[in-house]
């Protein structure tokens, strides 16, 4: 059954947003979008029998370097009071199709909501389109994570219930070598051994530097000659970051995922490690800098708490103890401000959350292949990879990411 559209329908889509202080060329570009908007509606939101009332969408407010633009879009039609609530990402058409296709395996795998894309050719800009009709009140994790006024626990519940939902498809049809898997993370335009390689030939001045990229370069050398093995792939995310999940505010264990240009069939550690590199080197000092007190105020931690916490991350893996064991072991962390210690807080009760339920996927994993190394040594091994990969970006915090990548690395050869 068609939609009744209105006769003008660009008069009731409405982007609350400015792509241009010039008002040309922000015109221009809202025109283009509008029209592909409209094909959308058209070609595959067309079975309503109300007719359209209005269309709505602004901008959510990302971090990624991707050059999307994402945008949650409300739709209303006559006679509701309520949207019908959506994603909708603009990118120009390679990106577009290759997304479309992922989020398509993600759907077919029960893992990403109904998908839809359109294109406009004439100016290679597509558009994708993601249901998000699951949960009401909808905010990125990031977001309720920064603000203190959540509690440690809701931030917690919600990475629970997340990877309640993923890593819940393995493909025996399908198969992958170990290193192979992880090498679109490796091989980032940023360039993240090129990076290390550079600290190694110019910064033997500076010895601690030197030494932490030496350490790194043998660390990713060790495991390209000894951990390279064949396995059954799961159905991931691939990119589960702060902003990639979205959550009920007012209900933080009802979530869903966005942005699925990276899911794929592949190790099932990716999600787990990839948020714990999030919370770690990027959320922490994102938290430190939203709450401390005043200007001067101390915003980072001294060298040897950073490895004092890395060390105890590796040595205790799945079965993390409480904060206040944390605390105890490294009694450094008293001597901290308090709003430091409860941003520290925040991260470790993630960081336990994310550890647990790695655990129990990776657990089957193992179970589940003969002569693999331990579910331990799988989960170091991708925190390693997917951590230097990301190390080049600008939002992870350069000496942690280092330290950590140098305590990671030796993990993996310490764990039965």
């Amino acid at each position: 059954m068609n939609t009744l559209v209105n006769p003008s329908p660009r008069d009731f889509i409405n982007f609350e947003f400015r792509f241009n202080r010039d008002p040309e060329s922000h015109q221009h570009n809202t025109q283009i979008r509008t029209r592909l908007v409209e094909q959308l509606i058209s070609e595959q939101l067309n079975s309503y029998r109300n007719p359209i009332q209005k269309v709505n969408l602004y901008p959510v407010e990302r971090a990624g370097k991707s050059g999307s633009e994402v945008f949650y879009l409300d739709f209303y039609l006559e006679s509701y009071s309520h949207p019908k609530s959506f994603i909708a990402k603009f990118q120009d058409i390679p990106a577009t199709n290759k997304e479309y296709q992922s989020a398509l395996d993600a759907e077919f795998g029960s893992l990403c909501p109904t998908v839809r894309s359109s294109l406009d050719e004439g100016n290679n800009l597509g558009i994708i389109v993601y249901d998000l009709a699951k949960i009401p009140n909808h905010q990125e994790f990031r977001g309720f994570f920064l603000n203190i006024e959540n509690s440690d626990e809701n931030c917690a519940l919600a990475l629970r219930s997340v990877f309640n939902s993923i890593n819940l498809r393995p493909n025996d049809q399908d198969s992958r070598y170990f290193l192979e898997d992880f090498s679109k993370y490796l091989n980032r335009r940023t360039k993240p051994i090129e990076k290390l390689e550079a600290f190694i030939k110019a910064s033997r001045e500076y010895s601690g530097i030197y030494q932490l990229a030496n350490n790194i370069i043998d660390h990713l050398n060790k495991l390209k000659d000894n951990f390279n093995f064949k396995f059954t792939p799961y159905l991931v995310h691939g990119d589960l970051h702060a902003r990639n999940l979205m959550l009920n505010s007012k209900h933080p264990s009802q979530t869903e995922l966005i942005d699925f240009g990276w899911s794929h069939y592949g190790h099932p550690a990716k999600d787990f490690v990839l948020m714990e590199a999030t919370l770690k080197y990027m959320l922490l000092s994102e938290l430190l800098l939203s709450i401390k007190k005043e200007r001067e105020s101390p915003l980072h931690f001294s060298l040897e708490i950073y490895e004092k916490i890395e060390d105890f991350l590796c040595r205790h893996c799945f079965d993390l103890p409480s904060f206040k064991t944390l605390e105890q072991e490294v009694p450094e962390i008293q001597n901290l401000e308090s709003y430091q210690v409860n941003s520290l807080k925040r991260v470790y009760i993630c960081l336990v959350e994310v550890r647990k339920q790695a655990g129990n996927v990776l657990g089957h994993f193992f179970s589940a292949h003969s002569n693999i190394p331990s579910a331990e040594k799988n989960y170091f091994a991708s925190l390693f990879l997917v951590v230097l990969g990301l190390s080049a970006l600008s939002e992870m915090e350069p000496i942690w990411t280092l330290i950590g990548l140098d305590k990671i690395g030796k993990a993996i050869w310490h764990q039965p």
